[in-house]
């Protein structure tokens, strides 16, 4: 599935072929091959004529940049890779294990899916996004429990205030906008202190990438709107029912 941009494919005569040779754009443009196409190269001792040219691909992780690579044809093969319809997968293993054992004396087949080895390389990733799921769960639940407390009791001892108040003219919005101001401000002093903290992690870790997309500002934007919804929504269930207090049991004297 590697794409050809110039030239030809091997042919599958391979003897045809065993003196030609294949790049990568990487490998042509570290050469400094105008015209690679019909060049002759030496490569261990050996001339070969370059017969294509392929687009440049992932040899290794994506830490790693792409690094030159070329293909030659031979006969004499220590490994395989076989390029298998997911609707037969299990019917051509049985028919290539035999045929190893075959070729083999009978030795057990060795065999690994690509995909498999591709994911191995970034098992840490993996491991660190489902940790990091978890603990933002966790992290948005204990906060908004302690918000949830922190309004309870912040209305509770704000009571003949919101009384007060009710009496002076104030409307149920009114009082909502004022208790939900101080944990507005919170929030907001909050994420002025987390997202540049936020931004600077999160760039040292793309960095040990060679390849990875750029931090766009509504990511942080989003993430700060959505902390605040979520405040808002914590606490309005509390401030809007010390919102609807009724004015003579606040004001009544024990």
């Amino acid at each position: 599935g590697i794409e050809i941009v110039a030239g030809r494919d091997f042919s599958d005569d391979l003897e045809k072929d065993k003196d030609n040779i294949i790049f990568n754009q990487m490998a042509i443009e570290q050469m400094g091959l105008e015209d690679p196409i019909g060049q002759t190269v030496q490569l261990w001792g050996s001339n070969r004529t370059i017969i294509g040219v392929v687009n440049d691909f992932h040899l290794e992780s994506l830490y790693k940049d792409i690094k030159p690579a070329f293909f030659r044809s031979s006969s004499r093969r220590m490994n395989a890779v076989v390029k298998i319809e997911t609707s037969k997968t299990m019917e051509m293993l049985k028919t290539i294990e035999t045929y190893y054992k075959e070729q083999h004396n009978g030795l057990p087949l060795d065999y690994q899916f690509m995909d498999d080895v591709y994911n191995q390389l970034y098992v840490s990733e993996q491991r660190v996004s489902t940790l990091s799921k978890y603990f933002a769960v966790v992290a948005i639940l204990i906060s908004c429990l302690g918000l949830f407390g922190l309004a309870a009791f912040t209305a509770e001892m704000r009571l003949k205030e919101i009384g007060i108040r009710k009496i002076l003219g104030s409307a149920n919005s009114q009082i909502v906008v004022l208790l939900s101001k101080e944990y507005t401000k919170m929030v907001l002093i909050a994420n002025v202190i987390g997202l540049p903290i936020g931004y600077y992690l999160i760039s040292l870790w793309l960095d040990n990438f060679a390849f990875k997309f750029e931090l766009s500002w509504w990511f942080f934007i989003g993430s700060g709107v959505l902390t605040l919804l979520v405040a808002w929504f914590t606490v309005g269930f509390q401030t809007f029912k010390a919102a609807k207090v009724n004015v003579l049991e606040t004001l009544r004297s024990e």
